[in-house]
């Protein structure tokens, strides 16, 4: 049995008393959901391609319930940074329309079970060039349409000297 997210156990897709404790002071809770098992980059096992075809869809579905029954607000940020070459799910691995297909598909999943409590946050990474990283500068070639966002959210990294040989930079 092997879930496209990093939970496996069923009881951990269901939201917890810590979910129900931040909605009692009128907070949101934030669902980074990342379709792979958290050990390596390149998993062939969870490439996009597999929820496209409908591979995991007794575990999406499971949790689009859990999250639907919990009632409470749920923000989604499905797959980010995927125009980076760290995550299985990243421009490296996978084509932007399979990640198109694969955000589209699981947010379907979402409205067929109801759950309607659910914010989905669109989040790339920065845009930068890397010519090893397909589409790293390329972001809108990921993104699923307004009618599959809510919200959209960016990561960046000043590495300052630290990493890839980046300098400092300013904020803009």
């Amino acid at each position: 049995d092997k879930s496209p997210f990093q939970f496996t156990d069923p009881e951990r897709a269901s939201p917890s008393n810590l979910t129900h404790q931040v909605t009692a002071h009128r907070g949101e809770t934030v669902s980074g959901k990342q379709p792979c098992r958290l050990s390596k980059v390149d998993q062939k096992d969870y490439r996009l391609v597999r929820i496209n075809n409908g591979d995991f869809d007794e575990y999406i579905t499971s949790y689009a319930r859990a999250i639907r029954d919990y009632r409470g607000p749920v923000i989604i940020r499905f797959a980010h940074e995927m125009n980076g070459n760290w995550y299985p799910w990243g421009s490296t691995f996978n084509t932007p329309e399979e990640y198109v297909a694969a955000w589209r598909y699981v947010h379907r999943l979402f409205e067929k079970e109801g759950a309607t409590n659910v914010t989905w946050l669109w989040s790339p990474n920065e845009i930068y060039q890397d010519t090893r990283i397909p589409y790293a500068d390329q972001i809108l070639n990921f993104y699923p349409g307004d009618a599959y966002v809510d919200w959209i959210g960016f990561s960046s990294f000043n590495w300052a000297g630290q990493y890839k040989q980046n300098r400092w930079r300013e904020p803009e």
